[in-house]
């Protein structure tokens, strides 16, 4: 196949992709899913898109998977630490501060 030809095949499915998109009336939408950029990165947006052609749909600032677990570790921490200071005497304003910073673990 010449390269003209794989350009002109490439060009009419992209037209035939935003044709189909255009038309569309987006009435199945996907529920929200990460959007990835590749495999392991993700674009830290959350997105919907129609199961019929595949246009993003909605689109915002999502919390990804790394964040998550990281809010996830710190607050178990908090717990820990919560637990640990009641044990010994209570929570001053100051240890409150150290355990919402991860100072106390």
């Amino acid at each position: 196949m010449k390269v003209s030809d794989y350009d002109r095949i490439t060009e009419e499915y992209k037209s035939n992709i935003r044709k189909l998109q255009s038309t569309c009336s987006h009435k199945r939408i996907s529920g929200w899913m990460a959007q990835w950029w590749a495999i392991g990165h993700s674009t830290g947006y959350i997105v919907r898109v129609c199961e019929n052609c595949n246009k993003t749909v909605d689109k915002k600032r999502g919390v990804g998977r790394h964040r998550r677990e990281e809010v996830e570790r710190n607050e178990r921490g908090i717990k820990i630490a919560e637990k640990r200071q009641l044990k010994h005497g209570g929570k001053s304003e100051k240890n409150k501060r150290r355990i919402r910073y991860g100072e106390i673990r």
